[in-house]
Formats: C-alpha cells, structure tokens, sequence
C-alpha cells in the first residue's frame, strides 16, 4: 500500500530531544546558580514529565506547565528562582538545539522524493519552529502542526480534525455539517461536478430530498433521491438537460415506486424498478 503522505512526531523520533533537554537544563543552571547534577536533572524531568502528563490529559495549559514546572522544581530543591526567567531560557536554548537522531536526515531525504512529509507535534511552538528552521531537513517538511496552534493536543479527533484539513489532498471518511474541506487537485474534477450538482437540485428545489451523493468515481456520480430513487447521473455533461429528464421521470412514476434512473445513457432516462 502506497502511503503519499507520512506524518512524524518531532521529539525523540526526528529530533533528539534529551540531549537539547540537557543542553537546555545545564545553560539555566549556569544562569541562575542552581547545582548541576545527574541527581538534580532527574528531579526536573520528574516535575516536568508530571506537568506534560497533566496537560495531556487537559487539566492545564502549556503556558501554565512551561512555567509551573520550573516552580515545582524550585519549590523541591529548597531554591528562591525566577521560575518564569528560567523557563524562557530554557525555551530559548531548546529552539537552538536542532540535534538530530541517527539517521533521521538521510530517512527524510528519502522520502521527501516520492511523499509529503509533515510534523505533527505537542511541543512549545517556538521551540519547534525554531529547531526546524534551523535543522537539515527544513526542505523536506512540507508543513509543521503544532498543538498550540491548533488549539487541541494529540491524540484528540480535534486535533487530527485540524490537520487533515490543511493537507491538500486528504478526504475526510466523515465530514461533518459545516465542515470547510479542502480539496487536492487530483479531487477537482470531482468538486467542480459536485458544484454543479448541488447547482441543479438548489435550482430545482430538489436538495431536500437527496440524502447521500456518491462522488467516489468521478466519472459517474450518483446520489439518493426522495429514499426512493438511486440516480445515475454519467459524465459531467449537459447537467442541467439531465436534471429536467430526471424531474419529468419523477413526474411520470408513482408514489409507490423505487429503483434506478439512469440519465447516462442516449440522452434520456432509464427506470429500472426494484
């Protein structure tokens, strides 16, 4: 199965996050004077780890973690710190850091021939706009989405709804009412014939009773009519004739029947009950 578009977390799977995480702990301690241990690292990534926890499951901001963690770190290593100060700074130096994994650079190299590659990520947006800005495979990633920006967090359907509508060329399995999609070029043929479609049964006060429209093959669109009828429309030609030999179809047929009109042959309509 061919995949054209390949989606990638950033952190520990292209970047290599602990050792910017390092980089970024060792310049706040020699900032702001805070011992420098394997002992005191582990005790920050002990309060940090339990602030992106709680933001993963929605109870805080990342605004609110950036910082908090930074107090509860404080607060356990007895220390009086500029909690805000240390988190910018430590910020600052992750967006510097764009250390990546093995071979991750020649993997996006790669696959950035034949598909769209794109990030997908819960990170501070700065931080990763910064690292990507400055790391090796800027030109492979088509795109970044990043949960600040999208104002919802991964795993959420919120959050993958928002990126799925900013990739040019995927379409939704479940649209929902009032849902803006954006559509690739190889699905114009098939928005330009839908618009014409709708064009005709808004026209002809019909849209009502369509229920479902099935683009799948753009060559020969169908939808439900009245639960009743299955319309075949054919090739997107001579819409509007088609329309009127379906309304003069329905106009001949009983309240009781169902089946098929098929308006994609000889120019005129074919019923076929059952």
């Amino acid at each position: 199965m061919n995949y054209p578009y390949l989606l990638f977390d950033a952190d520990n799977t292209l970047f290599n996050f602990d050792r910017a995480n390092q980089e970024a702990f060792h310049a706040v301690c020699r900032q702001f004077d805070i011992p420098d241990s394997d002992e005191t690292f582990a005790l920050y990534e002990r309060c940090n780890n339990e602030m992106w926890a709680a933001f993963d499951r929605g109870e805080c901001t990342k605004e609110f973690l950036v910082v908090q963690r930074f107090r509860n770190f404080l607060s356990a290593m007895g220390l009086d710190r500029d909690a805000e100060g240390c988190n910018a700074l430590h910020l600052h130096t992750l967006s510097q850091c764009a250390f990546m994994l093995p071979y991750a650079e020649e993997v996006c190299h790669t696959l950035a021939r034949s598909h769209k590659l794109y990030l997908v990520t819960n990170a501070v947006a700065s931080v990763q706009r910064g690292r990507l800005a400055k790391s090796p495979i800027v030109p492979d990633i088509t795109a970044a989405f990043i949960s600040e920006e999208a104002g919802a967090a991964k795993p959420s359907a919120a959050y993958f709804d928002y990126v799925f509508a900013r990739i040019d060329g995927i379409t939704p399995v479940e649209p929902k009412v009032g849902e803006v999609l954006n559509a690739g070029d190889a699905d114009a043929p098939k928005v330009t014939y839908l618009a014409a479609i709708l064009g005709q049964l808004l026209t002809r006060d019909m849209a009502s009773k369509v229920t479902v429209i099935d683009l799948s093959d753009a060559a020969s669109p169908s939808f439900l009519y009245d639960g009743r009828f299955t319309v075949r429309l054919g090739a997107n030609e001579n819409v509007e004739y088609k329309f009127g030999m379906l309304q003069s179809a329905i106009s001949q047929l009983t309240a009781g029947d169902t089946g098929t009109i098929d308006l994609s042959i000889d120019k005129r309509a074919h019923f076929s009950p059952g």
